[in-house]
């Protein structure tokens, strides 16, 4: 019976402490519910999806293998789209999978039939071996978020 009463008085205090103390930025909070009115001004009143006032991408390549590198180098690659669409597009935001990736894309909207580019540098210090990273794009298309995917194999420098 203690054991119980021990147990009852310790999962209240147990199961608060499991629960996340993240706290999201304005900023944050305010680029959640932007998407989520995106996402939901996507259906008609039947619940189906309309994308006719959406932008589109059309990638030349979604993924860019950079080969081999030594360990320090810094790979650049440039991935290019159309907008083929019906609306401008307009990227709001990238997201590199870690710091050693970072993307620049292009800011103003990209009109219908127009392209556009998003620069992607990748620096391999501290890195060796198979590596595969990510950027993600947000943007005012269906599905709103576009990953693209850099690799590269990276040699030890020499010492």
């Amino acid at each position: 019976m203690r054991n119980l009463i021990l147990v009852c008085l310790a999962l209240p205090i147990f199961l608060m402490s499991c629960q996340p103390n993240e706290k999201k930025s304005v900023e944050e909070l305010t680029l959640e519910a932007e998407e989520n009115a995106a996402v939901r001004s996507l259906y008609d009143a039947d619940g189906n999806i309309d994308t006719t006032n959406l932008a589109k991408f059309e990638w030349v390549e979604e993924t860019h293998d950079f080969g081999q590198l030594i360990e320090g180098d810094v790979a650049k690659h440039t991935f290019k789209f159309k907008n083929v669409g019906n609306v401008p597009l307009s990227i709001t935001s990238s997201v590199g999978s870690c710091g050693c990736t970072v993307a620049d894309y292009t800011k103003t909207p990209i009109e219908v039939g127009e392209e556009g580019e998003v620069n992607v540098e990748f620096n391999s210090t501290n890195k060796s071996g198979n590596e595969v990273k990510q950027v993600t794009l947000s943007a005012n298309t269906f599905p709103r978020k576009t990953v693209l995917e850099i690799k590269a194999f990276v040699n030890e420098k020499k010492k």
